[in-house]
C-alpha cells in the first residue's frame, strides 16, 4: 500500500491534516477480540502533521480519536438478542448512557524519499 506519492514539487513546508469521522467501524473479531467486546461499533478519526526531513522524505506524525455512544434504550428493532435487564435498568434510572471518548498517544513514522 502506497501511503503518500510525497510532497508537490517545490513544496517543503509541514502541513495539517484531519480525516472525517469514519462510521459504523467494527474491530475484527480475530485480531483485536479485546476492543470488539469492549466497544462494538464506533467511529474514528485520525489527525496529524506531515513534516519534511532533511534526507527528502518526511515525518508523519498521527493521533487515532475514537467515539462511541453507548444507549441502553433498546425499544427500536435490532438484529441481536437484547440486554433486557439493562433495558429496565435504564427505564428505572439506575442505567444511564454514555460517551466513549479516546485518543492514542501520538505516533511517528518515517517516510523515505522515493
Amino acid at each position: 500500500m502506497k501511503v503518500w506519492s510525497g510532497f508537490p514539487s517545490g513544496h517543503r513546508e509541514s502541513f495539517a491534516f484531519e480525516t472525517g469521522y469514519s462510521n459504523n467501524y467494527r474491530a475484527d473479531y480475530k485480531s483485536n477480540p479485546d476492543w470488539l467486546a469492549a466497544l462494538g461499533w464506533f467511529d474514528f478519526q485520525i489527525s496529524g502533521v506531515v513534516t519534511p526531513t532533511s534526507d527528502g522524505g518526511y515525518d508523519i506524525t498521527y493521533q487515532v480519536s475514537i467515539y462511541d455512544y453507548y444507549n441502553w434504550e433498546s425499544t427500536g428493532w435490532r438484529p441481536w438478542r437484547q440486554a433486557s435487564d439493562l433495558n429496565d435498568l435504564h427505564r428505572a434510572g439506575w442505567a444511564q448512557n454514555f460517551d466513549v471518548i479516546g485518543r492514542s498517544s501520538p505516533r511517528t513514522f518515517h517516510v523515505p524519499p522515493s
